[in-house]
Formats: structure tokens, C-alpha cells, sequence
């Protein structure tokens, strides 16, 4: 029905709407709804309890911990990673003060924190080494609420793994690149030079950064390409490793023997393209 039916026969249509919503249209297309308040409190209340009933679910289907304290740092819930993480089970945990569950961790950083966030009422994000489990390391979100904290915790231990093995390579592509007669040569899937150690420039004249996507066997001395080609796509193809003399190709036409170890970068369980070391033969250490 129009608006304008409505304002005309508002008796009967309100009437209608006690039994089923009234559509108002205009120009063809819905503009409002027309129903009575109990319909429409019940639809909000059961909307309402659909939201809260979806949120009381998300410690229980979360990746991460989550634990609730009371002010005297007493333990009201936990999920079930919490529980993996504890190696107990929360029946066995509420009701307990932190520093009943966690001795070692009673006088720790960890509940340093907790207290903080009590005190000042302000969230705090934090991360830490496990004082139970050697190797363990944890991000602590911790922040208040109305009858003292709560916190979710994620174990970060393949990360700071792989922050500590990022700085390794970093440091150990530092050291290469001091090496006069050594370099590095990284290689991608269609077995081109996307990046390289200044030494590779010095010998050969090839400049990556200048001339990108040159092939990994530009860079050989001619009678060393059809080799070096099925090696490079072994380590492409099948991840094979290996290590073998062959030359580079120098700005002067010439062979520079090399000592050469070529192996597969992956990216999880695929090949990404191969990483090339190389030591000059014969050339002065001093």
C-alpha cells in the first residue's frame, strides 16, 4: 500500500498490522513496515539473544586462550586452549588464585601486569618467555572488566622461532657480502637472477637490480650452461640439492672457476626458486 492509503484508512491498516507487518511502498518499491509493538519487541529480543548467545561462543571456538580473574587475581573461566595450554582442566582451576595455579608465576612480570591493568583500569598488550615451559614463548592482551581482568593469550613460539632464524640469515647474508671472492645468487622459478651479492657484479658485469630476470646460466661460462641447466631444474623440480666446480662467465669473455652449492628455497611445501653460493677458486684470501 501507498503512504497516502495509509493516512487515509490508518484504523484498518493498523489493525491488519496486530495479525502481519504492513508494507508501505512508494513508487513501486518498500519504504516502511508497519507492525504491532509486541511483534516487533519479540523480533528485537530474539535478535538480542542471538547476538549475546554468537559472542558467549567466541572463547570456545578462539585460537587463542582466554581467561577471566577476579580483583583478588581469583581464576572464573577459561576456554579450552587455556586448559591445553595449563594442562589442566578448568574445573579443576576456578576458583583458584593465580598464584595457587602458577607458583613460579606468582610474583612473575605476568601478574606485574595483571595488577597494572587492576590499578589503572587501561588494556595492556605484552609478551614474554614461559616461566613453566622452556622454549614457550607468549603474547599476553590483557584488560579489564567489571569484576576485575581478563586476557587472551597466544603462543608465539614458531614466530620468535622464525624472527630469531630471519635475523640468522640476515646476519649470515651481512658476513657473505664482506667475503671478497664468495657470493650469493638468488634464483626464482623460471630460473632467472632476481637478486645477488655485489661479488657476482664484480666478476661477471651482470647487474640484477639494472638488468632484471637474466637467466642463472648467463652468468656461466658457455660450456658450463647445459649442466648447470639440469642441475638448477632439479633443484627447482624436485628440491635436489648439490654442490659442483663450474665457471662463471667474467666481463672479459673469460672462465672464473667457482666452487658452487645450489639449493632449494621452499615456501612450505613447494619449491620457490634456489639459492646459489659460490667461493672463487684459487683467488688470494688476503
Amino acid at each position: 500500500m501507498s503512504a497516502v492509503e495509509l493516512r487515509r484508512n490508518f484504523g484498518v491498516w493498523q489493525e491488519r498490522a496486530f495479525a502481519q507487518p504492513v508494507v508501505v511502498v512508494r513508487h513501486g518499491k518498500p519504504r516502511l513496515v508497519l507492525s504491532s509493538a509486541e511483534r516487533f519487541l519479540n523480533s528485537s529480543g530474539q535478535a538480542d539473544a542471538a547476538l549475546q548467545s554468537a559472542v558467549a561462543a567466541i572463547p570456545e571456538h578462539s585460537s587463542e586462550a582466554f581467561l577471566v580473574l577476579d580483583r583478588d587475581l581469583r581464576l572464573l573461566a577459561a576456554n579450552h586452549v587455556f586448559e591445553d595450554m595449563a594442562g589442566r582442566q578448568a574445573a579443576r582451576m576456578v576458583g583458584r588464585t593465580w598464584s595457587e595455579l602458577f607458583p613460579a608465576q606468582a610474583e612473575s612480570i605476568v601478574t606485574g601486569h595483571f595488577r597494572h591493568v587492576l590499578l589503572t583500569g587501561a588494556s595492556l598488550r605484552f609478551d614474554m618467555p614461559s616461566a613453566l615451559l622452556e622454549g614457550r614463548h607468549y603474547e599476553f592482551s590483557v584488560f579489564p572488566h567489571s569484576g576485575g581482568i581478563a586476557a587472551l593469550v597466544v603462543n608465539r613460539t614458531a614466530e620468535q622461532a622464525m624472527r630469531r632464524e630471519l635475523e640468522d640469515c640476515r646476519s649470515l647474508a651481512a658476513a657473505v657480502a664482506m667475503v671478497p671472492h664468495a657470493g650469493q645468487i638468488k634464483i626464482n622459478l623460471r630460473g632467472a637472477i632476481y637478486a645477488a651479492s655485489p661479488q657476482l657484479r664484480a666478476i661477471t658485469g651482470l647487474d640484477p637490480d639494472a638488468s632484471p630476470h637474466v637467466p642463472f646460466t648467463d652468468a656461466l661460462h658457455p660450456d658450463e650452461r647445459p649442466r648447470m641447466s639440469e642441475v638448477l631444474d632439479a633443484a627447482l623440480s624436485a628440491g635436489r640439492s648439490a654442490r659442483l666446480p663450474t665457471a662463471l662467465l667474467t666481463a672479459a669473455g673469460d672462465a672464473a672457476p667457482i666452487d658452487l652449492v645450489l639449493t632449494t628455497v621452499w615456501r612450505g611445501a613447494a619449491a620457490d626458486g634456489a639459492l646459489a653460493l659460490f667461493t672463487v677458486i684459487g683467488a688470494a684470501t688476503s
